[in-house]
């Protein structure tokens, strides 16, 4: 079955089960009145920030508003992989192992996760990830065994599935998996997993719009980053720019702006690091903060417009290009133009369809064209059942 009709539809159901009114919820989240109309009618699509400043107040996992499976009412199942990653990271410090196998293979095994991940195949990533991680828990068993890239490489695992699990709206797993990330960050022999995991947790803290305290942990990953090598530069700008979508969550215009010009003047040289630390630090994702800062805190007709022009080197990963597709149409349909903001929704679907297919944030911007146009046409029809929205 296609699931119900977007966030609006779970927002107005979950206040209700606690007997809040529109203006209850307003009030409680900081968020005015008028907008939660708009939003629960679909007027307009709930961005973002308003899903984490409508989680926070109602005591919610983000996911019950985004409809990210397992919350999801759709036909699309959870992700091969990801139940077993659940339990991988619940066992803890008890982690099953797989027998050993060696150091080299481990290391083959983490380029062709970099690989998968970057090439959008978000489901094979979900799939190879708990056997990656489980030999690398058995070869930390073997007598020698290299302890601290060990835990090098089990950072690269969980940062994967961090970044994974952001594609399809798994907030509570990101959580989970930062939790052990940063435990084993401290003893890896790459001291730059310790500045990841300070910047992760950022963002994941976001997603709850704690932004105050999201900040703080980017800033305590920028200020551990030491020298100014490829990937201490990679990182460091990696880390203004997640500051940049922290800040414009937060409605801070000018502070988001001072952070994407800090990430500019690491990359005078406009050297694309986009192989370094799945971070694709460069002047191409420079333009694409720069647009996305426009669509969640200043105009978002100037990121519809910037980000339609914008072109990609060979290099950009296509998760990276299909996600900047997704915020495109989200800001030509908060500009009022609904068939642009579809035709930008299948650029996405053509470049990284997995990711189209399960993002929250497509699924809400279907719903929003929707309701712009009055009536639903045959492409919109089309593309709302494959990824599993009633329009």
């Amino acid at each position: 079955m296609a699931e119900e009709a977007g966030i609006g539809a779970r927002t107005a159901r979950a206040r209700k089960l606690i007997g809040w009114t529109q203006a209850r919820l307003a009030s409680e989240s900081g968020l005015s009145e008028s907008l939660v109309t708009k939003v629960e009618t679909g007027a307009v699509p709930a961005s973002p920030a308003f899903v984490a400043a409508v989680a926070r107040a109602l005591k919610i996992e983000p996911e019950q508003l985004t409809g990210a499976a397992p919350y999801s009412g759709s036909d699309l199942p959870e992700l091969p992989g990801v139940t077993e990653i659940r339990r991988i990271v619940a066992e803890w410090d008890y982690v099953e192992p797989l027998p050993a196998v060696p150091v080299a293979r481990l290391e083959a095994e983490a380029r062709a996760l970099i690989r998968s991940h970057d090439e959008a195949r978000t489901a094979e990533t979900f799939d190879l990830l708990p056997g990656h991680i489980r030999r690398l828990y058995g070869a930390l068993r073997e007598p020698d065994a290299p302890v601290p890239h060990l835990y090098s490489l089990l950072c690269n695992a969980y940062f994967i599935t961090d970044s994974s699990a952001t594609r399809v709206g798994l907030t509570s797993l990101k959580a989970a998996v930062l939790g052990r990330m940063s435990a084993l960050a401290e003893q890896a022999d790459d001291p730059l997993y310790r500045a990841i995991a300070q910047i992760q947790r950022g963002k994941v803290l976001m997603y709850y719009n704690v932004i105050p305290s999201a900040l703080q942990a980017v800033q305590r990953g920028l200020d551990s980053i030491e020298g100014d090598g490829h990937g201490a530069t990679a990182v460091r700008g990696y880390g203004h720019l997640s500051a940049a979508i922290i800040s414009a969550r937060g409605l801070n215009y000018d502070t988001a702006s001072a952070y994407v010009a800090e990430a500019r003047g690491l990359n005078a040289d406009r050297t694309e690091y986009s192989d370094r630390y799945l971070t694709r630090f460069g002047p191409t994702n420079l333009e694409i903060h720069s647009c996305a800062v426009e669509l969640e805190a200043g105009d978002p007709g100037k990121a519809a417009r910037d980000g339609s022009v914008l072109t990609f080197p060979d290099t950009m990963s296509p998760t990276r290009i299909g996600h900047h597709w997704q915020d495109v149409a989200r800001a030509w349909l908060l500009a009022g133009e609904p068939s642009k903001s579809l035709a930008a929704l299948n650029r996405a679907r053509k470049v990284a369809p997995e990711q189209t297919r399960r993002h929250p944030s497509v699924r809400e911007t279907v719903v929003g064209i929707a309701a712009a146009e009055r009536r639903s046409t045959d492409s919109l029809g089309s593309f709302a059942r494959w990824v599993g929205v009633a329009v």
